[in-house]
């Protein structure tokens, strides 16, 4: 689904990752969420590609994640994607090796531990959207993430309604606008396919500005379920 934001243009076609652009605008000040973040910790590199794991402190859960970051010494962009895992009876998508596509491109991604199982999978929108203000608010103080390159991917209720407000934390700490991103889809997963995925590579190199996300980065993106798996699904 291609949209801007609520003024500028209608939904279109539904599609694997639906991309949402936006249009820049003068846009006002909101106070942070309160995030309490736990210990971070490196685990390896590879690819030019650092790993480290943190969490974040819900009400009533601990919510892990995985922090992929490129070996650069200057700013670079950040995308915080909402789910690890997104899965359907017939296809699924592993969002950290897409992560790792974008930070060979040059972005620094954090990745929530959770999945998505759609067509029916319920989720608190409230609490992906304070998720993903604590994740965004981590990269930019600790990741070298430029506050005025954030994305995000998440389901697509979560852009209903949204607007680029620019987050700034009590405590002096850069702020962040977070640009757009992409949707995942509410139905129709069974057209979860790699030119999707690709699509979407594309309009988040175009939109902060990335290197080449060259194709191959993305081909374990999306696997078919194996059968067995997904009569188990339908039970």
């Amino acid at each position: 689904m291609h949209r801007g934001n609520r003024v500028s243009c209608r939904p279109t076609d539904i599609t694997t990752l639906s991309v949402f652009f936006l249009v820049m605008f003068t846009t006002p000040v909101a106070p942070a969420a309160t995030c309490q973040i736990g210990r971070t910790s490196s685990f390896g590199r590879s690819h030019g590609v650092a790993y480290l794991r943190t969490s974040f402190r819900e009400p009533e859960e601990q919510v892990g994640a995985t922090v992929l970051r490129p070996d650069a010494k200057k700013m670079v962009p950040g995308v915080v994607i909402s789910y690890s895992a997104v899965t359907s009876e017939k296809k699924a998508a592993d969002m950290l090796q897409f992560a790792l596509a974008l930070a060979r491109a040059g972005a620094a991604s954090i990745v929530l531990d959770d999945t998505l199982a759609l067509p029916t999978s319920e989720h608190d929108d409230e609490r992906t959207h304070r998720l993903v203000e604590c994740a965004s608010e981590w990269l930019v103080q600790n990741a070298s993430v430029d506050g005025e390159r954030v994305a995000a991917i998440a389901p697509e209720n979560f852009w209903k309604g949204w607007s680029s407000d620019t987050f700034c934390s009590s405590d002096g700490q850069p702020c962040w606008t977070l640009r757009g991103g992409v949707g995942f889809p509410q139905l129709a997963l069974e057209r979860l396919v790699s030119d999707d995925v690709i699509s979407s590579a594309d309009f988040l190199h175009t939109l902060l500005n990335l290197e080449e996300i060259r194709p191959e980065w993305l081909t374990d993106v999306v696997v078919t379920v194996p059968q067995s798996a997904a009569k188990q699904l339908r039970r």
